[in-house]
């Protein structure tokens, strides 16, 4: 039986930090932040699909492993998953900062990687609350 509540829970939290990530970026936030927040938002919303199957929530940050996670259920093409690898470097190069290097993303990189979220959100929520 599928767990839609505790789906909903993971789901509007990437949702949040979704919201989040368009706000700084749409008012000139330091991208790397924003980049933050989006590998955040994606990786909640990927957990939800586990949550749905009462599957165990995979411990990692790395949304490569999250897609291939639930591919069972939703397999999603090369672009979103190059995007999503983007988006994992985000968080692993701000996470953990190396001494010198202060890597801010393009605008541009920034806008696929959001419309790329939308798109992962989407997708979830139609396969969540069909």
């Amino acid at each position: 039986m599928q767990n839609r509540v505790l789906a909903n829970d993971w789901l509007e939290s990437g949702k949040k930090h979704l919201e989040v990530a368009e706000i700084l970026f749409k008012n000139g936030h330091y991208t790397d932040i924003v980049g933050i927040e989006l590998q955040q938002s994606i990786e909640r919303i990927l957990k939800a699909v586990l949550a749905y199957n009462n599957l165990a929530i995979t411990r990692t940050h790395d949304l490569a492993i999250l897609l291939e996670v639930v591919k069972s259920e939703i397999e999603f093409d090369e672009n979103i998953r190059e995007q999503c690898e983007i988006a994992t470097d985000y968080f692993i190069d701000n996470r953990y900062p190396v001494r010198g290097s202060n890597f801010l993303p393009s605008e541009k990189e920034i806008e696929k990687v959001i419309e790329s979220a939308h798109f992962i959100y989407n997708t979830v929520n139609e396969y969540i609350n069909k």
